[in-house]
């Protein structure tokens, strides 16, 4: 069984893309391709294959600037089926958004939409079509308003997708190779992002989980049992936490996450790129894994006195609600510590990136 590789191509109708698609994918898409593209509202995908790669291309209803706001929430219900709370295989793994070079400017729903696919953690690869249509500078020009307006790393490719013969000359498709080192790159730098917002939603519905069991506890067994034996039962259970945390619980699941995520990716990328000069080795980065683990500290320090319950002060008709308080505060806390991760996450994934990539 072999996964999907999930592409989505976004931009305004008439600006080139499925031009652009046939120059990338070519007659290796076309000839297995089935179906097509649907033009009722809400993106449609036709489901092909590329050497022994299935692959799903995602195109949308047209773009326009008068729908601009209804075409965002339909944008906004399709991220959300692939939120990096999602398992891999439901993301995107290639975003492409097309701008006709030839049109000269950028929009404003550009910029918007754009910005979306940012916020949810994708990198973004901005592919200027009909790049014959424009001057040097007149790209370089649109390249300097994406910049300047996104504030963000982003991949901007001018792009030639259809051989053609004018009156001065022929004009030869270019821009390939750049977008194939652009995919591969934006797939492994969107994974980047969103595996430590993955991890940290994780380790967060795990303490989640964690609260729940504590406040069912209190209200089971509150009236039936003395309040020492709760008491002494959510010492234990506050305890066995702060050992969880403290041991290798954190790094161990991050390190899980990372590993199904890279055997993903692996598939995906070495059959995209079969004559790659550094295909992904899952061995090679699972052995830097096992080598450089990471780190998180002493979070019963971090946590502080909240680890310690007084019973002795709450002796009055709230004391369950009190315990459950109590419990919920230690809840918000580590959640709190877990998100201040994220960096340490994402730093750690970098690390292993075109180091990892050998034969």
């Amino acid at each position: 069984m072999h996964n999907y590789y999930n592409v989505v191509v976004v931009g305004k109708t008439g600006v080139g893309k499925s031009s652009f698609i046939n120059y990338i994918y070519g007659e290796k898409l076309l000839k297995t391709g089935a179906g097509k593209p649907v033009t009722k509202r809400g993106f449609e995908s036709i489901t092909a294959k590329i050497n022994d790669l299935l692959v799903r291309l995602y195109d949308s209803w047209g773009l326009e600037a008068d729908k601009a706001d209804e075409w965002m929430k339909i944008l906004e219900l399709e991220l959300k089926k692939r939120s990096y709370n999602e398992n891999i295989e439901d993301w995107f793994h290639t975003v492409f958004y097309c701008i006709s070079a030839g049109s000269g400017r950028i929009e404003e729903y550009d910029l918007k939409i754009i910005r979306k696919f940012l916020q949810e953690k994708y990198y973004v690869s901005v592919i200027l079509t009909k790049a014959d249509q424009c001057t040097h500078g007149e790209l370089e020009e649109l390249k300097r308003v994406l910049w300047n307006e996104i504030h963000s790393e982003l991949d901007i490719i001018p792009v030639i997708s259809e051989e053609k013969v004018t009156r001065t000359g022929k004009i030869t498709p270019e821009g390939k190779t750049n977008v194939e080192c652009s995919i591969e790159n934006g797939f492994w730098d969107s994974i980047a992002r969103r595996i430590p917002e993955m991890c940290v939603y994780r380790l967060s519905n795990d303490i989640e989980d964690w609260y729940k069991d504590q406040v069912q506890y209190i209200d089971n067994n509150l009236i039936r049992f003395k309040r020492k034996d709760v008491e002494d039962h959510l010492n234990q259970q506050i305890n066995a936490l702060n050992d969880k945390l403290n041991s290798r619980y954190i790094s161990d699941s991050v390190d899980d996450s990372l590993r199904s995520v890279i055997k993903y990716f692996s598939e995906i990328s070495n059959n995209l790129f079969p004559d790659s000069y550094y295909p992904f080795s899952i061995g090679a980065i699972n052995k830097r894994i096992q080598n450089k683990k990471l780190t998180f500290g002493d979070y019963a320090s971090a946590i502080g006195n909240l680890f310690l319950f007084n019973f002795e002060y709450w002796r009055d008709k709230g004391y369950g609600n009190k315990l459950k308080e109590q419990v919920g505060d230690i809840k918000n806390e580590v959640i709190n510590k877990i998100q201040e991760i994220k960096p340490e996450i994402e730093g750690y994934i970098h690390s292993l990136n075109r180091e990892n990539k050998v034969v």
